[in-house]
């Protein structure tokens, strides 16, 4: 059982962060009109929308966890709300959906620096997020 978080070029210099349940294809959330700051998102794979990752990490997860991650995903593609760049972005999305696995991870919603701190976690101890 695992998750693959995968790191994306996206729009004006910006990264973009995904998540996938046992499978090496993410999802992300993100605005529904490509490139928007501000409006109405949705979950979509990232391979929608992106290149190739330019990162890409596997976190060793539990059933359980795997379930609660899928369930966040499923619960937001269900009502996405709203897409705002400086908050509720694909940062959010990734760091809620962790959190929904009992996964801690920075305070920040910056893609770039969530990823960076999740994969020296893994490097360290790739055991260190598995939770039964």
């Amino acid at each position: 059982m695992d998750l693959t978080i995968s790191e994306y070029d996206c729009c004006w210099g910006f990264r973009h962060i995904g998540v996938g349940v046992n499978e090496g294809t993410t999802q992300g959330f993100r605005p529904v009109r490509k490139n928007a700051f501000l409006g109405r998102a949705e979950v979509g794979y990232d391979s929608d929308r992106n290149d190739l990752p330019t990162r890409t990490i596997t976190l060793r997860t539990s059933p359980t966890q795997d379930e609660a991650v899928k369930n966040f995903i499923e619960e937001i593609k269900r009502d996405p709300g709203l897409y705002v760049l400086a908050g509720r972005s694909c940062g959010w999305f990734l760091r809620s959906a962790l959190k929904e696995a009992g996964i801690e991870t920075l305070q920040v919603d910056s893609p770039r620096d969530v990823f960076s701190d999740l994969e020296a976690r893994n490097n360290a101890d790739p055991g260190s997020f598995y939770r039964r």
